[in-house]
């Protein structure tokens, strides 16, 4: 979920810089590909059965903890 984001983001932000859409989503697509590639054993898998088993009071804590990710950023 955490790339997913940065994909979404990483796009937007290529489009403010002036780049088509077209264009910013594709290098956001490779940006994350390549990512996945290399860095296979830092995903998260199995998170599932870990959310809201911390008792912590935010729920983007939460979320991080148990690996789903969560908003990041100023909240």
């Amino acid at each position: 979920m955490i790339l997913d984001e940065l994909e979404f983001h990483e796009a937007a932000k290529l489009e403010r810089r002036g780049h088509f859409p077209a264009a910013a989503q594709a290098a956001s697509a490779r940006l994350v590909g390549t990512m996945r590639e290399y860095f296979d054993d830092a995903l998260v898998t199995g998170w599932e059965p870990l959310e809201g088993t911390f008792s912590l009071p935010d729920p983007d804590d939460e979320a991080r903890c148990s690996g789903r990710g969560g908003r990041w950023g100023p909240g």
